[in-house]
């Protein structure tokens, strides 16, 4: 009867790990969604003023013109307001640990990506090498550095790879 307990347990403690999994996916899906229906709302010639690396999207600072309207600001000046207010939504989205995202446009075909990191390591990491990787912004790559500087033993190595593997995203690719 113990190691049926037991095995009850178990089963309960990877139930939440999945659940918990599935809500950071939800809320990066909702993310995507956000800017995506941001990005729609500018003119064609503008959607390069969108496309931001992990490092760009994180260094964007609060706008001065506040966008409450679209008739408030400049198209220049509502695409700015959008990406601080997705940097800021990403950020204090309490599902998504160490969040990175970036933004790429080539013609009209937009790439958005989010990153996080998950509870554990991908099941198919050794398959797919380091998921979430393409986008990392200089701060959480210095972070990743920081935990293993110093560190010259095989073990801590492997810490630094189990972080990479942890890493999570979301990637929508959409044609406006």
């Amino acid at each position: 009867m113990g190691f049926g307990l037991l095995g009850v347990a178990l089963m309960q403690t990877q139930s939440l790990k999945t659940n918990h999994e599935a809500a950071q996916r939800v809320s990066a899906n909702y993310l995507v969604d956000d800017i995506i229906a941001r990005i729609r709302s500018v003119p064609l010639s503008m959607l390069n003023n969108y496309a931001k690396s992990a490092t760009e999207l994180y260094a964007i600072g609060e706008p001065s013109t506040k966008c409450t309207f679209d008739d408030q600001c400049t198209v220049q000046q509502k695409i700015i307001n959008d990406l601080w207010e997705w940097r800021q939504n990403l950020t204090n989205n309490s599902d998504l640990v160490n969040s990175d995202s970036c933004i790429s446009v080539l013609n009209n075909q937009v790439t958005i990506t989010v990153a996080w990191d998950g509870l554990d390591k991908s099941k198919n990491s050794k398959d797919y090498g380091n998921s979430g990787t393409e986008c990392i912004s200089d701060e959480t790559q210095s972070t990743i550095q920081d935990a293993i500087s110093g560190l010259d033993d095989v073990n801590s190595v492997d810490d630094y790879y189990d972080k990479l593997y942890r890493r999570r995203q979301v990637t929508t690719i959409i044609t406006i």
